[in-house]
C-alpha cells in the first residue's frame, strides 16, 4: 500500500492508504468462523437430539409390547434385563417389574382359590380389599353331595333325574339367597 511522508509543524507526518477491503479482513474471518462454528454446534446437537431420540422411542416401544404381553397374562416378564437406563424410562421399567411381581403373585392366589372355591367365589374375594390386604373374614363353605345319586340316576329317566335336581337346587338356591350367598355348580 503506498505511503507519504510529508512534513508538517509538528514534524514528519507519515499517511498511508489502506483498502476497505484489508481493514475489514479480521472481521469478515472472525464472522465466517463464527458461522462455521455455530453451524457445527447445531449439526452435533440435531445429531444428538436424534440419537437420544430414537434410544428414549425404543424403550417406549419395549415397555409398551411389555404392557401388551402383560394383559395377555404373561407375568414372566422382567423389564429391567432389557432396559437398563437410570432416568425415568428405567424408574418406569422398575415398576413394571414390581407390577408384574404382584399380579403374579395375585394369579397364584386366584388359582389356587378356583380350583378350590369355585371362578364366582374367587372373583368374588379378589374384588374385596380386605382380603386382599390379608384380613381375615368369616365364610361358609358348602358342599353337597346328594346320597345314592348315581343309582337313583341309573334307575330313573333323564325327566325324572332332572325334574328331582331341579327340585333340589330349587330349595338350596333359595337357601343361599336368603342368607346372600353364592353358588358355584361346577
Amino acid at each position: 500500500f503506498p505511503v507519504t511522508i510529508e512534513k508538517s509543524v509538528y514534524g514528519p507526518l507519515v499517511m498511508g492508504e489502506v483498502s476497505h477491503k484489508a481493514i475489514l479482513a479480521p472481521s469478515q474471518l472472525a464472522k465466517e468462523m463464527s458461522y462455521f462454528i455455530l453451524g457445527m454446534i447445531l449439526s452435533l446437537s440435531f445429531f444428538f437430539s436424534v440419537v437420544f431420540a430414537h434410544t428414549l422411542s425404543k424403550n417406549l416401544e419395549k415397555l409398551k409390547v411389555f404392557a401388551h404381553r402383560i394383559a395377555q397374562g404373561d407375568f414372566d416378564i422382567e423389564a429391567t434385563k432389557e432396559i437398563k437406563s437410570k432416568d425415568e424410562i428405567g424408574i418406569l421399567a422398575e415398576a413394571f417389574d414390581e407390577m408384574t411381581t404382584g399380579l403374579k403373585e395375585r394369579d397364584k392366589i386366584k388359582n389356587i382359590f378356583t380350583k378350590f372355591h369355585g371362578s364366582v367365589i374367587t372373583d368374588t374375594l379378589m374384588d374385596q380389599e380386605d382380603i386382599r390386604k390379608g384380613k381375615s373374614c368369616e365364610a361358609v363353605v358348602f358342599f353337597s353331595d346328594i346320597r345314592g345319586f348315581t343309582d337313583f340316576s341309573n334307575h330313573k329317566s333323564p325327566e325324572e333325574v332332572v325334574a328331582m335336581l331341579n327340585a333340589y337346587f330349587e330349595v338350596m338356591v333359595g337357601i343361599i339367597n336368603k342368607h346372600g350367598g353364592y353358588r358355584d355348580w361346577e
